[in-house]
């Protein structure tokens, strides 16, 4: 019986290491993917943000442009093949 219970507490210690290292597994892997989906998604967000930030300067400087051609008398034919405005927008200015 003393064999049988030995074997009964080395098969439970067994099943709880198991299962301890189990979860410890699964929480070290949350916390890794979780930190590399952050780091993932904050280059992105920076990434989308530069290039917004680089189209809104050219449309701004196309526009000044535009706006100053218009300013100077310059045809809309002229403003629209130089800027890539259309008349609507180059009205709107």
């Amino acid at each position: 019986t003393s064999e049988r219970d030995l074997r009964n507490q080395i098969e439970y210690a067994i099943d709880k290491a198991i299962e301890q290292g189990l979860e410890q597994g699964i929480q070290q892997g949350l916390e890794q993917g979780l930190e590399q989906g952050l780091e993932q998604g904050l280059e992105q967000g920076r990434a989308e943000g530069r290039a917004e930030g680089f189209a809104e300067g050219v449309e701004n400087g196309v526009s000044n442009v535009a706006r100053k051609l218009k300013a100077m008398g310059v045809d809309y034919k002229t403003i629209v093949e130089s800027t890539c405005l259309s008349i609507e927008e180059i009205e709107a200015l």
